[in-house]
């Protein structure tokens, strides 16, 4: 993206601002009472007109003012954009709260992402890590019935996930009771999900018979237990987007939105799109994959434990969204994830 002149660097970051702000065509009578030049409307028109032959604005109609593309809030995001730094009270108010869910990591990560929607307004989606990243303190099992058992997985930090499965044989709670103690004193504190299941089938493929039968059953009930589901997406403040002018003036543009924003697969696939990425992303309006969200925009980044990126949680907004407000909040909340997972 090749370097604009001074004089529209500040006409083009002048129009991106006040459209973000007003939502409307930005026209040149505006821009005298916006810019720091002693410009005509003649000459900033002049400059305009580059500017859209740039590809960097367009005109709706031919009596209205400019609107910055897809290519013209790219050009702002990369060189023209200031960020807002957080206030300490911001970043302490926002720890403050998710420090609040101790226990579930699914609670925690929900509610993280109705903090960050409420903050700013937008919707937030966040791709929640795959339960083989909790650090295990503790492994337990519940009998419910004959054949299905409720396994509690408790992890260093006290979050706790849990699920129900069915075991293929009858069995009873103080079987359970000693299968979890097995694996509880041989292979599953201070370790990873996906780290204890390496371990168990590690076990489970050396000679059989050597061991004795609460020793094989723990072993395969353990593995069964362990199998990991598909990463979970979490979606908060979707109904703002029915706030947001540019899409609750036009139901059909409305409707589409919706709709994708009910489609989780849709949504996986926009967030993990960027997983392998380092740092944060942003993806701008046409630019996105995925034909669903060519009116919206994304900021991304990626939480992680150690060296791996773990989760991904982003903001999906308007191509007119307020980035220089939005990126620090997103940058601020991946961080703080990141430490509650290393803690964990």
């Amino acid at each position: 993206m090749n370097k604009l002149a001074e004089r529209e660097d500040i006409i083009l970051k002048a129009i991106v601002e006040e459209f973000v702000r007003a939502v409307v065509p930005v026209g040149s009578r505006t821009l005298t009472k916006k810019i720091p030049l002693d410009l005509s409307s003649a000459t900033i028109r002049n400059v305009m007109s580059d500017l859209e032959d740039m590809g960097y604005l367009y005109q709706p109609h031919t009596s209205s003012g400019r609107v910055p593309t897809t290519a013209g809030f790219r050009y702002y995001v990369e060189r023209l954009m200031q960020l807002k730094s957080l206030k300490d009270e911001e970043m302490e108010s926002i720890s403050t709260k998710v420090d609040d869910f101790k226990s579930d990591m699914i609670e925690m990560l929900k509610g993280t992402s109705k903090i960050l929607s409420d903050r700013i307004q937008h919707a937030c989606v966040l791709l929640a890590p795959g339960p083989g990243h909790l650090v295990l303190k503790h492994i337990g099992f519940v009998l419910l019935s004959r054949r299905k058992i409720l396994v509690l997985l408790v992890g260093k930090s006290g979050l706790v996930q849990n699920r129900v499965f069915d075991h293929d044989e009858d069995i009873n709670q103080d079987e359970l009771d000693r299968i979890s103690n097995y694996l509880n004193q041989e292979v599953v504190e201070n370790k990873t999900i996906m780290e204890t299941r390496k371990i168990i089938m590690k076990e489970l493929r050396r000679e059989k018979a050597r061991y004795n039968r609460i020793v094989k059953k723990a072993l395969n009930l353990g593995d069964k237990a362990l199998k990991m589901s598909e990463a979970k997406i979490i979606v908060e403040g979707q109904s703002k987007i029915l706030s947001q002018p540019e899409f609750a003036e036009n139901l059909d543009k409305l409707k589409h939105v919706i709709s994708s924003f009910e489609e989780k697969t849709t949504l996986l696939k926009l967030i993990d799109n960027t997983m392998s990425s380092e740092g944060l992303q942003i993806t701008i309006g046409t630019e996105n994959p995925l034909d669903e969200f060519k009116e919206l925009s994304v900021i991304s980044a990626g939480y992680r434990r150690s060296d791996s990126t773990i989760g991904k949680i982003g903001v999906v907004g308007p191509v007119r969204m307020d980035y220089g407000t939005i990126i620090p909040f997103v940058e601020f909340t991946a961080q703080l994830l990141s430490g509650k997972f290393e803690d964990n």
